[in-house]
C-alpha cells in the first residue's frame, strides 16, 4: 500500500514538472496567441518580460540592462500573434503550428549586450550552452543591430593646413628685400648729392656735413646688414584642439542558434558569450520556469 502511494505521489510531482519544451497542444498554443492579442500593445521589453533573463552582474533589471530573450515554443507562438496583429494578418491555430514547424529542432535566444567597442563582434562572439558536463556551443550566430547607446566629448588636436606655406612664405620673403634694397639705393643716391652740394660750401659747413654724412653711412650700412638674407626657420605649427563627441559605449543585439537535439531543455544552463576586448558575460536560464 505504501508502495502504491508513493507512486501516486511520484505521479503528481511529475505532473507538476512541465517544462518550457512540453509539446504545444492546440490549446496552449491558443493561449499563447492570446497573450499576443492582448499584449500587442505593450513595448517588446514588456511584452518578453517572463522569457527575459539578466546577465548574472546586471545591477539594473530593465531596459538598460544586459539581458537575453529565451525563445521557448510558447513565446514563438506569442509574439507571432503579436506580429501578426500589428500587420492586420489573420490569426489561427495553423499559424501558431508553422511557426512551431519552422523552429521544431532550433533553440533561438536574442541578447542585448552593451560593448565599449563593436569591432569584428560578429566574427569573434561566441555562444555556448553549458550544464554541468554538456556544452553546446551556437551554430549560428547573427548580430541583427549596432547602435549607439552613450557618446562623450573628447578634445581632439588639430594642425593647420601647412601646405601652402612653402610657396608663398618665399615669394613674401623676396617682395621685403627687394623693398629694402630700394631704399637703401635711394638713401645712397641722397647721400651722393650731399657730398656735390659739400664741395660747393665753406670749411665749416663741410664738417658738419662730414658728421652728417658719417651719421646717415652708418645708418645704412645697419640697414644693409639688417637685410641680408638670413637663414629660413620652420615657421612654428600652433597646436589647436577641437571637441569632438564619440561612441562611449554600444548597444548590441545577438540571435544565437543551438541545436535543441543536443539539449536537455530540463533544468538549469548556463549561457556564456565571449566578446573580444572584454569579459564574458553569464545568464543562467532555467528553463522549467519559463513558460
Amino acid at each position: 500500500m505504501r508502495k502504491w502511494v508513493l507512486l501516486v505521489c511520484f505521479c503528481f510531482i511529475a505532473a507538476g514538472d512541465v517544462s518550457a519544451y512540453t509539446k504545444m497542444t492546440d490549446k496552449s498554443i491558443s493561449e499563447a496567441q492570446e497573450y499576443g492579442i492582448m499584449n500587442y500593445q505593450k513595448d517588446i521589453h514588456d511584452f518578453a518580460a517572463p522569457w527575459i533573463v539578466y546577465e548574472e552582474q546586471c545591477k539594473v533589471l530593465d531596459s538598460s540592462g544586459e539581458r537575453a530573450y529565451v525563445y521557448t515554443p510558447y513565446y514563438l507562438v506569442a509574439i507571432n500573434a503579436r506580429e501578426r496583429l500589428l500587420s492586420s494578418q489573420p490569426i489561427t491555430v495553423s499559424d501558431g503550428e508553422m511557426i512551431l514547424a519552422s523552429f521544431n529542432d532550433v533553440f533561438p535566444v536574442n541578447v542585448v549586450l552593451y560593448l565599449e567597442t563593436a569591432e569584428d563582434i560578429q566574427d569573434d562572439v561566441i555562444a555556448i550552452f553549458q550544464q554541468g558536463s554538456i556544452s553546446v556551443e551556437a551554430y549560428a550566430v547573427e548580430v541583427q543591430d549596432i547602435s549607439v547607446a552613450k557618446t562623450k566629448v573628447i578634445k581632439e588636436p588639430v594642425l593647420p593646413d601647412t601646405d601652402a606655406l612653402p610657396e608663398d612664405m618665399p615669394a613674401l620673403q623676396e617682395r621685403e628685400e627687394e623693398s629694402d634694397k630700394i631704399q637703401i639705393r635711394a638713401e645712397k643716391e641722397s647721400a651722393d648729392k650731399e657730398d656735390d652740394k659739400d664741395s660747393k660750401k665753406d670749411e665749416e659747413s663741410k664738417a658738419a656735413k662730414a658728421i652728417y654724412k658719417k651719421d646717415v653711412k652708418t645708418d645704412i650700412k645697419l640697414k644693409e646688414e639688417k637685410s641680408e638674407p638670413k637663414e629660413k626657420q620652420p615657421a612654428k605649427q600652433q597646436i589647436a584642439y577641437v571637441e569632438k563627441t564619440v561612441p562611449e559605449l554600444y548597444r548590441v543585439q545577438i540571435f544565437c542558434y543551438f541545436d535543441k537535439r543536443r539539449m536537455n531543455t530540463n533544468g538549469r544552463w548556463l549561457l556564456i558569450l565571449d566578446t573580444p576586448k572584454e569579459r564574458e558575460r553569464r545568464f543562467y536560464v532555467t528553463l522549467n520556469t519559463l513558460q
